[in-house]
């Protein structure tokens, strides 16, 4: 059986800079580990909010509004992992980049009525957060993109290193300085940078995207919809 992993990586960032860099490199390893890749900036794209107006979805659309997200759906739904980078902006992610999960509301409201499971269901999630400071809201960041994986009823996967479990982690005030942002890793007992560690999530992201798929393939087993369990009288 040949496997196919496809791994989508975003940047929320407005500027093409660090957080555009530590997503390039999880991707990059990703690839070099068999995975296609496909790369999408929101820099410069036009992500109107949600409106919660609940007239999603519409005929040939997901959503009313019609802008960059039409794009995106697709490229979320082809992916089979997905890698979520943001700076860190007042304590949490971009405009750009909640607006684009705010909008992800209308997948689900399209597998409702169709009366199917959520539509990202499964696949494999990474984040990726950048701030000027060490401790200075890329926790926050980590947390608010797994959240959002975990109410699309996806994996979230993590980094096994010290203080970075959540994700990867930048720390920069220069455009391009995360590429410099390295610190003594005690449990390896060598330098490392935000580059190694946005590596290490690719990886992961990758063996763990490839690991599912096939399990899914093999036993056929998916997420049934929500409160639709033919649960067993017993309770053991």
């Amino acid at each position: 059986m040949t496997l196919i992993v496809k791994i989508l990586g975003i940047s929320g960032s407005p500027r093409r800079a660090n957080t555009e860099i530590l997503v390039k490199a999880a991707l990059s390893e990703a690839e070099n580990s068999g995975a296609e890749i496909e790369y999408v900036s929101l820099a410069g794209k036009i992500i109107n909010p949600c409106k919660h107006c609940d007239l999603c979805p519409v005929d040939k659309s997901f959503c009313i509004q019609i802008d960059a997200m039409q794009e995106i759906y697709e490229k979320l739904l082809a992916a089979d992992g997905i890698i979520i980078g943001s700076p860190v902006y007042v304590g949490s992610v971009t405009a750009q980049l909640k607006a684009t999960m705010d909008r992800c509301r209308a997948l689900d409201r399209k597998a409702s009525k169709e009366n199917k499971a959520k539509p990202l269901r499964l696949k494999v999630g990474g984040a990726i957060a950048v701030a000027s400071g060490r401790h200075a809201g890329q926790e926050d960041v980590l947390h608010t993109i797994r959240t959002f994986f975990s109410h699309m009823d996806m994996i979230p996967v993590g980094i096994t290193a010290p203080h970075t479990q959540l994700g990867a982690t930048g720390i920069t005030h220069r455009k391009d300085g995360v590429r410099k942002d390295e610190w003594f890793h005690w449990n390896i007992g060598k330098m490392i940078n935000s580059i190694d560690m946005a590596r290490m999530l690719g990886r992961k992201v990758f063996i763990l995207t490839a690991i599912v798929k096939a399990g899914r393939e093999i036993t056929k087993l998916d997420f049934p919809r929500p409160y639709c369990l033919e649960l067993s009288d017993t309770i053991v």
